[in-house]
C-alpha cells in the first residue's frame, strides 16, 4: 500500500515538473507567412479596418457581417494600433484579453513576410497553466487561418488597389493641347466645349484628330483646378494663341480601365498613384484620363469608359 501511495506521488510530482519544465510561464504564439504584395500595398490595406470587411472570413468561411465583431471561432479581433510597416491587434478569447503584433517584411518587391506574434501569460498554477497551453494552441490555429485568408486574398492585386493596373508601351503622340482655370471641378459641358475649341484649331491648320480627347485636372493651392486638355493629331502644329502643341515621347505607362463617373476615375487615378509608388516605378510625366466614351453623348455616367495613364521610368 505504501509503495502505491510513493508510486502515485512520484507520478504527481514528475507530471508537475514536466508541466513546469516543457509549458513555459509566458506562451509566445507566432504565425508566419509569405504574400504575393508589395510591402507598403499590404501595410496600407491591412491597417484600414474598412477592408477587413473585404477578406474576413470566419471558421466556416462565411462572410463577414457588417457591424459585428470580427470573429473567428471563440475569439473576436480589434485593431488598435498603427506602426511602421505594422498593426496592432487585441484578441479576445474565454475572458483572456491579448495584445498581438503584426509586422510586415520585405522580401522581394513584390513579396512581403507577415509576422503575427503574441503573449500569452502563464501561472504558478499547474491547472491553469495546462489550460492556458490548449488556449494558445487554438490561438495559433485561428491565427493561421486568418493570415492565410488574407495573404489568398491580398495575393491579387486587383483587391488592393480595385482596379486592375497594366504596362504598356507608346509611340509618339502629337498632341494639341489647351488650359484653363475653375473654381469647380470642370463639369461635363466646359471640358467638351473647349475640345470642340482644340478640334477646330487642329482642322484649321490642315490636320485631324487621331485619337482619342485626353483629360488632366488638378487641384491647385488656391482651392481651384487647373483643367489641361488634349487631342492626338496627324502632324505637328504650330503654336497658337491658347493652343500649343506636346508630343508624348515613346515610352511606358501603368494603365488601368474604369468604368463610371467622375468619383470613381478620381479614386483609380489615386489607386493608380499607389500603385506606380509601391511597385516603385519613377513618374516622369503627369497622369492623365483618355476619354473613350463621349460623355456628351452617352448621359449615364455609370457607363462611361475611361482609361486612366501614368507615365513611367522603367
Amino acid at each position: 500500500m505504501k509503495k502505491w501511495i510513493i508510486g502515485i506521488s512520484a507520478l504527481l510530482i514528475l507530471t508537475i515538473a514536466c508541466i513546469y519544465i516543457f509549458i513555459p510561464e509566458k506562451m509566445v504564439v507566432s504565425k508566419l507567412m509569405t504574400a504575393k504584395v508589395t510591402i507598403d500595398g499590404a501595410a496600407r490595406f491591412l491597417s484600414d479596418e474598412k477592408n477587413w470587411e473585404k477578406w474576413w472570413r470566419d471558421e466556416h468561411s462565411k462572410v463577414h457581417e457588417k457591424g459585428k465583431p470580427y470573429s473567428f471561432n471563440t475569439a473576436t479581433y480589434q485593431l488598435t494600433s498603427f506602426r511602421d510597416k505594422g498593426i496592432g491587434i487585441q484578441i479576445r478569447d474565454q475572458g483572456l484579453t491579448i495584445n498581438s503584433l503584426i509586422s510586415l517584411v520585405t522580401l522581394t518587391k513584390d513579396s512581403t513576410l507577415i509576422f503575427w506574434q503574441c503573449e500569452i501569460p502563464g501561472s504558478n498554477n499547474p491547472i491553469y497553466r495546462i489550460s492556458k497551453y490548449y488556449q494558445a494552441v487554438t490561438i495559433k490555429k485561428n491565427m493561421s487561418a486568418i493570415i492565410k485568408n488574407f495573404c489568398g486574398f491580398i495575393a491579387d492585386p486587383e483587391n488592393i488597389y480595385a482596379f486592375q493596373f497594366r504596362r504598356e508601351s507608346t509611340n509618339d503622340t502629337l498632341l494639341l493641347s489647351a488650359r484653363f482655370k475653375t473654381d469647380h471641378y470642370p463639369s461635363t459641358s466646359e471640358i467638351y466645349n473647349y475640345l470642340s475649341l482644340i478640334e477646330q484649331n487642329i482642322k484649321k491648320q490642315k490636320a485631324t484628330v487621331v485619337g482619342f480627347p485626353l483629360l488632366h485636372v488638378n487641384k491647385i493651392g488656391d482651392g481651384n483646378f487647373e483643367v489641361q486638355l488634349a487631342l492626338p493629331t496627324s502632324k505637328w502644329l504650330k503654336d497658337d494663341d491658347i493652343f500649343f502643341s506636346r508630343r508624348m515621347v515613346k515610352g511606358y505607362f501603368i494603365i488601368g480601365d474604369v468604368t463610371g463617373g467622375p468619383d470613381k476615375v478620381s479614386l483609380a487615378e489615386d489607386q493608380l498613384g499607389n500603385y506606380v509608388s509601391d511597385y516603385g516605378k519613377t513618374r516622369i510625366a503627369i497622369p492623365f484620363q483618355r476619354l473613350v466614351t463621349n460623355r456628351m453623348i452617352e448621359n449615364d455616367s455609370s457607363k462611361w469608359h475611361t482609361q486612366v495613364f501614368m507615365p513611367v521610368m522603367e
